[in-house]
Formats: structure tokens, C-alpha cells, sequence
């Protein structure tokens, strides 16, 4: 079924033509692309040259996208060999100590850097003390009292400690045992070579430091910086198949980025007990580091992305701390104009985040977070914060309206499912003072934690909300845990995107009823990462040949809501399938609250025996029914289709995140059902009419009675349905918003009215973008302008 005027612009560029099926290049990471034969960044959409880079050392590439390039000669004695000269030219010092260390010998030079930085490096505040740490530089007695009023995280924290260093067996890095002598080199099989460079364990000896005072951590701390500063050189990486381009291990972006704070922490802490010549390798390796990312940062075009923020916080804090470098200026001037840049343009007006991922929102905005408060804490300066601060309160409003009922969010693009978010609004409920952070999230999480806040839960004025700058639009119809929920992703391709649009995930009665299938547990380095969690067909979205989309520059066209009190209506166009298969989809969503969904995709093509796939992936265990499909379990959902003997149902199964839902594994195989068919195009037959109907223990034989049919109107450009019940009769009318004569005496020039009629009488309507509306002879509403309107009889 098609709506002739609301997708007559599609008709333009349909080709008849009998390709075979394609898609488009998906690639492990968001690399550079080709149209026409030329190479175009997939952050900024300009174009970039593509050469040879089989000769240039990758420790030289600024850019994951873009040639910008380091002087080799820079890099190998500014940065990467830098000598005892070159480390004192680098720094201004008291003028007694400037004359002192002239002449001097190697060891002497060392001895006096130590007693100098020992003495300056005095701030107790960390940029991190362990993965739980909630407010970004808080002082270390700040921290210890934490640990006293959280025993278990003190003790998991102690445990993680004792599983990188044992005094006995040695080190364990990348969970492979080495002994006293670690190979930084080896070739990690099942995580990212980059990822173990992060030297994320050099933050969790830290931690265990100064939770015991025990000295073990230090002296394996200096060890394990040692070797690794002695192996850097050696430390290559084995290009895989998917990498476009082939970056240094140990010199790139966010390698640096996230591993100098720790060890800036690790030298501010230790520095009375490190060796001279550890104190001198490690001033060495910060110089050069903050040489690396200043080039990067100054010479890279600027791109709204998480990356950048990472090395604006990091080369900022290395000009905080050691102010003492001459380039220490330009480094942090070079920081704040960036990440400025950042603030006003990572985050949407409506609040959500660039990238369209919970989990980078999480990240960026602890960047963003410790970026103000670094300046407030370190330099007594809040402009930051007072200029930017409502930013990041409009990114926790988004991200409370868009969790679901479980407290859970909802994992679009690379992003994996957790409670991390509900742990960062109930923090920021009470820096904000907003009660609606916690009240999105208090039917999920222990009253202990609830009791602790400062701040007492509120029920979030708003249900359903639209993010329009976002493209992500939320259906529900309460607060509590067993509310219906669904949330539709209709937009772009960002960084970090999967091929997927207009999907979404859909809860009911305290039960996930559609996910996305999310990450897998091993991010990235996940062997089905392109070939299954980024593909269309692992999302809840309808697909045409078993393949993806197009999403450069696609996202929902000729959008029409209408959030209300009894029902919600969305609608969209997607073209990502003109380009390959000559077909686009429009696809409505609508909810009778605390009732069911109706979903249908009107699919127009002039290609015939197309393969149609409507799909859908639950936890719950299903099975084919005459219309459609059933969940075994008590709390659960009912599916169907009425043109089913037109439709084959397939039963499959696929990988998903399920990480933080009740009783669920972290990551297994669950069902997957499929409606498919051949394309006829024709616009009558290559539609799908899914009504999405959930059910307790309590009403499941009621739901098993529903009936759904679609009336017959001999009108291309209308479709009417009806959803029987023992209790009602529901009329659902889907328009190209011109007067039409419906069926039951509704008269009307709407896009989409629902009408409820109970013992044949009309007891509620619910309409959009309606001028007129009559039935029978007993209703005639007429407004100035179009409109949306609900009413009760």
C-alpha cells in the first residue's frame, strides 16, 4: 500500500533495471569512502586524498582520515627520542636551577629534575582514581573516604589489582600471564592491540595504591613503565583485513589521549619513590606525547567526535600540570579553542549526543564533565562551566527521556547495553537538582542508592517526546517498570553508525519485546562485528534482499507526529535502499498506549521478486502461529500479519546484547522472527501490517483472541485496518491527508485517526494533521489550520 502523494517524490529516480543485489562497503570502523571515484572523510563528508601510505611510519599519521603527517625528523627527536639536552631546552626553570644543572653529568641532571618536580608536583586531585570514581579530580582523601563507605568496591578494586601484579607469579596484561617479563609486542588474539596500550592497569595500580599505602604497587608500577617505555619502538601492529588504514599502536590519538593522564597521576603520586632516571623517562615521554597531540590537534580539521575531546582534556592537563614546559601556552590555548568548538557542536539543540550512541555519550560527556571541572579545581577558573553547563544538563535530559523502563538504554550503533547511564543520571539528579534524572530511573534501581541522593525522585513531565536534531523519537505511556515503551531511530550515519533506519527497540509489562542487537562483548575486535551487528538485518527494521541500506546523508524524510494522550503516530521516508535497490520504504509506528503497536511499511518499488523481510529480535521464545508468531513465555508478545498466506514466516535466531536484563546472559543467540516475501510492485501488495500486541499472564487468552484485518478500499493512497477485541473495535486510517470518504461514515482530509468504538458506538478519536473531520451526522469538526486533536464521546 502507498500514499501517492506523501511518496510521489520517490517515483523520480526509480530505475527499472535488474541489478544484482548489493550494498554498501561496511567497514569494522568509520573509514574513508568513495563516490565517484573520489575519497571523502566519513566525519566531515570533504574529500581527502587516498595515496600510498605503504612507506610512511603510521607513528607519523595525525589523522585517522585526513593527510596531515608529522616531520619525520620532528617526530624522531622532538618526540620520540628525545635527549637530555632537548628535555632541558624544553623547560623554564628558577634561574638558580637553570644555572645549577649547567655542566652537569646525566646522573646528576637526573637527581635534580627529581628533587625539583617532587617538590612542585604538589595538587592532590587525580584525573581518575578507578573505573567507579564518580566526580572527575576530587582530592585523594575525597576518594579514600568513598572507599571507606564502599567496602565492595574497595575489595573489587583490591581484586583487579591483585589480577595484573602478584608478587609471586608476576604480571598479567591483556589477561595473558607474562611473568616478571611482559611482552608489549605480543599479538593479542581476543582484544584490541590499541586498547592494551591505553595502560588502563597503570589507573588500577594506582588505585590500590593509595587504598592499601602499599608499596608493591609502586615498584610494579616503575617496572611495568619501564619495559614498556624500552619496548615502544619495537611495538608494531599486524594490519587486519577490515583496517583501511594502518595506525602506530603506541603513537596515535586516542592511545595518547587516554593513557598520559594516568601516567601524569602515576608521576604526581609516586614521585618521592620513582628513580631518577624513571622520573626523567617519564617527563620525557609527557613532552613528547603532548608534542604529538598539539601537531594533531592544530593540524587535523576540526570534527564533532569523541576523539578530539579526549585530546583537548589530555593536552590540557599536561599544560596544567607542568607549566613549566615553553610550549605549555600553546598547548592549552590550542585546547580550550577545540574543545570550545566541541561544546557548541557535540551536542544537538534538542540534547542528544552527535555520535547517536548511549555508549559515546557516556564518554563525552565525562570529557566534557572533567574538562570544567579541571579548570575549576586546578586553575580557579569556572567560566566553563557557567557558559556550557545547561549543555550538558540538556544531554541528561535526553538521555533520562530516552531510557527505557528498566532503567537500561537502548543500544543504537556501537554501543552495548547497560546501567551506566542510570548511574550517571542519578549522579548528575543531584549536581543538576533534578529529581526528573532520578524519577527516569528509580523503578530500576536499589532504594539504598535512591536514599543516598540529595535530591528526591520526579516523575518526568513529558512521555513520549520527539528529538528532531537527534532523529530518535520515544513512545510511552508511563514511568513505572512494567510501562509500554519504544524508542525509533530514524536517523543518519555518524560515526561510530550501524545500517540501520527507522528500527527500534520496543518493553512492555517489565519485559523486553524487540531489542537491537546492539555490540558484542568484544566491541570491536568482535569476529561478526561487520558481518552481523552492523548489518540492517540485526536490527528490528524491514529489509529488501537481505541487505543494508545506504546511510550517507539518509535519514527519515517527511516526518509527521503526533504525541497525544491515547495514542502516539510517527511517520517516515527512508531512501537508503534507491541507490542499490531502487526502492524506498515508509514506515509508520502506531501506538494505543498501554495497548498494542500497529506497524506498517509501505514499500515502493517497480521491481518485482524482490525479497521483503520484515524483522524482528526478542529474547523471548517464539512460535509461528496462523498470522503470525506468539511468545512462549506468560509475559510476552503476539505478532501478526493479516495478509499472512501472502507472507512466509521464518523462525531464526541471531547474536544480541542483553547485558543488564533480568535473568539474561550477557550476550547469546535469541530469536529472530522474519515475515518475507516477493515484491509484485505493486504498492497494494509489497506492504507489511504488523500489529504488535503485549500481554501478561493475566490477559495472554485475551490477547490470543484479537483479531486484525485490513479493509478494502479500492484507494491506492488510504488504509484502513481494524483490531478486534472482545471489549472494543479499533479503526486505524492511514491518509495522504486530502477528504476522503473512510469506511463507518468517517469523512476526513487527516493522515492518520484512530476511532475506538465500543457496542458499535464511537467512544474516542485520536488524529493528525487533520482540517476537517466528520462522522456520520452527529460529529463535524473544522479548524482554521491542520491539526491534531484527540476527544471522547
Amino acid at each position: 500500500m502507498k500514499r501517492a502523494m506523501l511518496l510521489v517524490f520517490t517515483t523520480l529516480f526509480i530505475v527499472m533495471c535488474n541489478k544484482p543485489a548489493q550494498e554498501p562497503n561496511i567497514s569494522q570502523y568509520s573509514d574513508i569512502y568513495q563516490v565517484n571515484g573520489k575519497w571523502f572523510c566519513p566525519i566531515c563528508n570533504k574529500p581527502v586524498k587516498n595515496g600510498d601510505r605503504s612507506k610512511i611510519d603510521p607513528a607519523l599519521q595525525l589523522s585517522e582520515w585526513h593527510d596531515t603527517f608529522l616531520d619525520p625528523e620532528y617526530f624522531k627527536s622532538k618526540i620520540d627520542h628525545i635527549s637530555d639536552q632537548e628535555l632541558i631546552s624544553s623547560l623554564v626553570l628558577p634561574n638558580g636551577l637553570q644555572s645549577e644543572i649547567k655542566g652537569k653529568s646525566a646522573d646528576e641532571l637526573d637527581q635534580i629534575l627529581k628533587k625539583y618536580f617532587s617538590q612542585q608536583l604538589t595538587n592532590n586531585r587525580l584525573y581518575k582514581y578507578d573505573g567507579v570514581e564518580k566526580i572527575p579530580f576530587i582530592t585523594r582523601d575525597e576518594f579514600l573516604n568513598d572507599l571507606k563507605n564502599d567496602p565492595e568496591r574497595k575489595t573489587g578494586l583490591l581484586k583487579q589489582a591483585a589480577h595484573i601484579a602478584d608478587p609471586d607469579s608476576g604480571y598479567r596484561i591483556g589477561e595473558i600471564p607474562f611473568g616478571f617479563k611482559v611482552n608489549f609486542d605480543y599479538n593479542w588474539q581476543d582484544r584490541s592491540d590499541y586498547g592494551v596500550h591505553y595502560c588502563h592497569f597503570f589507573r588500577i595500580l594506582l588505585g590500590a595504591y593509595l587504598a592499601t599505602g602499599d608499596n608493591f604497587y609502586q615498584t610494579s608500577f616503575e617496572d611495568l613503565f619501564n619495559q614498556w617505555y624500552e619496548q615502544i619502538d619495537q611495538v608494531k601492529h599486524e594490519q587486519k583485513p577490515w583496517e583501511t588504514k594502518l595506525r602506530d599502536v603506541v603513537w596515535y590519538e586516542l592511545g595518547l589521549g587516554v593513557r598520559i593522564p594516568y601516567f601524569i597521576d602515576s608521576y604526581k603520586t609516586y614521585k618521592d619513590s620513582l628513580t631518577p632516571e624513571t622520573h626523567k623517562r617519564m617527563l620525557k615521554n609527557i613532552l613528547g606525547s603532548a608534542r604529538w597531540l598539539y601537531e594533531c590537534l592544530s593540524t587535523t580539521p576540526f570534527h564533532p567526535y569523541n576523539w578530539q575531546t579526549q585530546t583537548s582534556m589530555t593536552l590540557a592537563y599536561i599544560a596544567l600540570t607542568f607549566p613549566e614546559f615553553t610550549e605549555s601556552d600553546k598547548w592549552l590555548e590550542a585546547s580550550k579553542k577545540n574543545m570550545i568548538q566541541h561544546f557548541e557542536n557535540d551536542i544537538n539543540d534538542d540534547g542528544g549526543y552527535i555520535e547517536r550512541t548511549g555508549s559515546y555519550t557516556s564518554y563525552v560527556f565525562g570529557m566534557f564533565y572533567r574538562y570544567m571541572l579541571m579548570f575549576k579545581y586546578l586553575e580557579n577558573d569556572t567560566t566553563l562551566l557557567e557558559t556550557y553547563l545547561p549543555r550538558l544538563e540538556n544531554l541528561m535530559e535526553f538521555t533520562a527521556y530516552t531510557t527505557t523502563p528498566m532503567g537500561l538504554n537502548c543500544p543504537f550503533n556501537d554501543c552495548g547495553r547497560g546501567t551506566y547511564l542510570t548511574d550517571l543520571l542519578i549522579e548528575m539528579g543531584d549536581f543538576f537538582n533534578r529529581g526528573e534524572f532520578l524519577g527516569a530511573v528509580q523503578n530500576s534501581v536499589p532504594s539504598k542508592k535512591l536514599a543516598n541522593s540529595k535530591v528526591k525522585p520526579v516523575i518526568p513531565s513529558k512521555l513520549s517526546v520527539d528529538f528532531p536534531y537527534s532523529k530518535f523519537a520515544v513512545m510511552r505511556d508511563g514511568w513505572n517498570y512494567n510501562s509500554y515503551f519504544m524508542m525509533i531511530n530514524y536517523g543518519p550515519f555518524e560515526n561510530h553508525g550501524h545500517y540501520d533506519i527507522l528500527d527500534f527497540e520496543m518493553y512492555a509489562n517489565g519485559q523486553a519485546l524487540a531489542v537491537d542487537a546492539g555490540l558484542g562483548l568484544k566491541g570491536y575486535s568482535e569476529p561478526i562485528h561487520v558481518s552481523w551487528y552492523k548489518r540492517a538485518p540485526a536490527h528490528n527494521m524491514l529489509t529488501i534482499n537481505n541487505i543494508s541500506p545506504n546511510k550517507r546523508n539518509i535519514s527519515g524524510e517527511n516526518v509527521i507526529k503526533a504525541f497525544q494522550t491515547n495514542t502516539d503516530y510517527f511517520a517516515a521516508t527512508h531512501r537508503g535502499y534507491e541507490q542499490y535497490q531502487q526502492t524506498t520504504v515508509r514506515r509508520h509506528f502506531v501506538f494505543v498506549k498501554g495497548e498494542y503497536w500497529l506497524i506498517v511499511d509501505d514499500v515502493c518499488t517497480s521491481q518485482t521478486n524482490k525479497n521483503l523481510e520484515w524483522n524482528l529480535h526478542t529474547p523471548l521464545d517464539m512460535e509461528i502461529t496462523d498470522q503470525g508468531f506468539i511468545s512462549k513465555q506468560e509475559n510476552g508478545v503476539l505478532l501478526l500479519h493479516p495478509a499472512a498466506e501472502q507472507t512466509e514466516k521464518i523462525l531464526k535466531s541471531g547474536y544480541a546484547d542483553l547485558r543488564g536484563l533480568p535473568n539474561e546472559e550477557p550476550n547469546r543467540k535469541i530469536d529472530w522472527v522474519v515475515f518475507q516475501k516477493k515484491s509484485k510492485a505493486d504498492s497494494t501488495l509489497d506492504n507489511f501490517n504488523i500489529l504488535a500486541f503485549p500481554f501478561t499472564k493475566e490477559t495472554k487468552q485475551h490477547a490470543e483472541t484479537v483479531s486484525f484485518s485490513t479493509v478494502e478500499t479500492g484507494n491506492k493512497n488510504i488504509a484502513v485496518y481494524e483490531i478486534k477485541t472482545d471489549q472494543y473495535t479499533d479503526v486505524i486510517i492511514l491518509s495522504d491527508g486530502n477528504m476522503h470518504n473512510f469506511i463507518k461514515n468517517i469523512e476526513g482530509d487527516f493522515s492518520y485517526g484512530w476511532f475506538r468504538f465500543k457496542e458499535d458506538q464511537l467512544s474516542d478519536i485520536s488524529i493528525a494533521n487533520a482540517g476537517t473531520v466528520k462522522i456520520s451526522d452527529a460529529i463535524h469538526l473544522k479548524f482554521g489550520k491542520k491539526t491534531n486533536l484527540e476527544q471522547s464521546f
